[in-house]
């Protein structure tokens, strides 16, 4: 499973997976940058995916809610600003 990451925030971003109750830092995006990642191979995806985004050195996050991804999925996240305006898509 693919992340695509384009962050159009003035801040650099951590993206954090949520797989089930498990939250693992994916990728690091700095600011105006774009990052391809690799979601864990041994993730079960069976219930759906959470993506969160922190921007770095603030408390301001933003959280997906559940995506739901099929094999060989790509998830297109784009961290917008406000991050509040942010969103993504699958394909």
């Amino acid at each position: 499973m693919t992340l695509n990451v384009t962050n159009h925030s003035v801040n650099d971003v951590d993206v954090y997976a949520l797989i089930g109750e498990i939250a693992q830092q994916v990728a690091m995006v700095p600011s105006t940058e774009s990052k391809r990642v690799k979601l864990p191979s041994d993730a079960d995806l069976t219930g759906g995916v959470r993506l969160v985004v922190n921007l770095v050195g603030t408390s301001t996050t933003y959280s997906s809610g559940k995506i739901l991804v099929g094999s060989g999925n790509t998830i297109n996240l784009t961290v917008a600003s406000p991050l509040d305006r942010s969103y993504w898509s699958v394909r």
